[in-house]
């Protein structure tokens, strides 16, 4: 036995007529919050490849996180460009999603 509701089988379910989400077909948003991370990311790294440099090998990760801030200060504007070019780059090929547009909630 199937189950208890006869009518179960006795239509299939409706289908819709576009893609849950739709592609963005124009340039997508850039938000801060992912050129942010990314841009805290290539401050650890030059952090740690300027380490490696010095000879430095064993570092406290809260050591590394406090002078990747202060390497994003002084480097700012360097690494959002860098940033937000690469967040493009993996966005347009398909490697991220595009941020999605939220709704205004109803009133």
């Amino acid at each position: 036995m199937w189950g208890s509701n006869p009518s179960q089988w006795a239509s299939p379910t409706a289908k819709a007529n576009q893609a849950y989400h739709k592609r963005a077909t124009s340039r997508p948003a850039i938000t801060p919050a992912h050129v942010m991370t990314l841009a805290e990311y290539y401050a650890k790294q030059a952090v740690i490849a300027q380490w490696r440099d010095e000879g430095k090998r064993y570092v406290e990760v809260s050591e590394l996180h406090h002078e990747a801030r202060r390497y994003l200060r002084m480097h700012r504007s360097e690494l959002w460009a860098k940033a937000t070019e690469r967040y493009r780059y993996l966005v347009e090929n398909g490697y991220l999603k595009p941020p999605r547009t939220r709704r205004k909630p109803s009133q």
